[in-house]
């Protein structure tokens, strides 16, 4: 339903993830933010209209979710929560519960499922929960969420929040963004020694994509064009 109370149908909706139990999930409903959808079991070309629940208020608005470990969540901004299929009926039903994570989704695309758990994005840095309360991983770089300058490299820009994203690839965990100059950065985070670094690619990427991928893809931002993470150039540069 609209602000003019007219039904709204087909409403296209940005985030979906799953499968799980059959079902898919999908959240960002402009008109009900903090509700959750579901397709019916085994038909994901079918979404009833009882399909849904309401996880949050309207007021948090729910970000994105996934699948870990056989377990479906979904952010907020706030917070994260657990989502429980029930396959009793023809329909089956989705229930959500908060988890002891309490902090939730600076932008829409900053998270990533890894090696530990779900890392992600917030307002005051990156985060890894497996769904207990989450750990900070950005520790060493945390001055740049707060609005200074570390090794000349100039403050995340926290509004261009479509920016901010996260892939992982061999084992590391890189954090693109926007600085407060316009500049697209990324920052490499050692899941197993635990240390940062700043990478340079020759081309400004709007996006990167590791998982699964037997190389690192990156997106142009202004090109339309895909590169592999490979040779001893990026694209004649």
């Amino acid at each position: 339903i609209d602000d003019t109370g007219a039904t709204v149908l087909a409403q296209p909706l940005p985030a979906i993830w799953g499968p799980l139990e059959g079902m898919l999930f999908a959240c960002g409903d402009p008109y009900r933010p903090g509700h959750v959808y579901y397709c019916l079991p085994d038909a994901p070309d079918h979404w009833s209209a009882s399909g849904n629940t309401e996880v949050c208020p309207p007021s948090e608005v729910l970000m994105n979710g996934g699948l870990v470990g056989g377990q479906a969540f979904v952010f907020s901004r706030s917070r994260l929560y657990a989502l429980y299929p029930n396959l009793t009926g023809v329909s089956g039903q989705v229930t959500a519960a908060p988890t002891p994570c309490k902090r939730g989704l600076l932008g829409r695309w900053a998270m990533v499922v890894g090696p530990g758990g779900v890392y992600f994005i917030a307002e005051d840095g990156v985060f890894v929960t497996s769904g207990g309360p989450e750990d900070w991983v950005s520790r060493e770089i945390d001055p740049l969420f707060l609005g200074e300058t570390v090794h000349g490299l100039s403050p995340v820009d926290k509004t261009a929040t479509t920016a901010l994203r996260l892939t992982i690839w061999e084992d590391e965990l890189y954090f693109s963004y926007q600085d407060t100059l316009g500049a697209r950065q990324v920052l490499v985070y050692s899941i197993l020694n635990k240390f940062w670094r700043h990478y340079t690619f020759g081309r400004a990427q709007t996006m990167l994509q590791g998982e699964d991928e037997d190389l690192l893809l990156l997106g142009s931002l202004s090109l339309g064009t895909t590169y592999e993470h490979d040779g001893l150039t990026d694209d004649g540069l």
